[in-house]
């Protein structure tokens, strides 16, 4: 998971799936399907929802925005205790 203190966080669907984020599913086979059903990568939302994802082995992140509430402040939460961490 990238997160700085100042942006959003960006996650591929493994780092979803290892979050075990309420109201997902818990695989990434799982979360594919969740974003295919639910059309996550729509080619208008690319940069605000999701992006092509940078390194090894390529993909997408997805912005915490295309989440349920309660995944949202999650992930927000996890974010600001790692941040605080270092």
């Amino acid at each position: 998971m990238q997160m700085h203190t100042d942006q959003v966080p960006w996650l591929s669907l493994s780092e979803m799936a290892s979050l075990r984020l309420p109201g997902l599913p818990v695989t990434k086979q799982g979360l594919l399907a969740r974003c295919n059903s639910e059309n996550w990568l729509r080619e208008e939302d690319e940069g605000q929802k999701w992006r092509k994802r940078s390194g090894r082995g390529g993909g997408f992140e997805f912005s915490p925005i295309v989440l349920p509430l309660a995944a949202r402040v999650q992930v927000i939460m996890k974010g600001a205790c790692h941040a605080d961490a270092h």
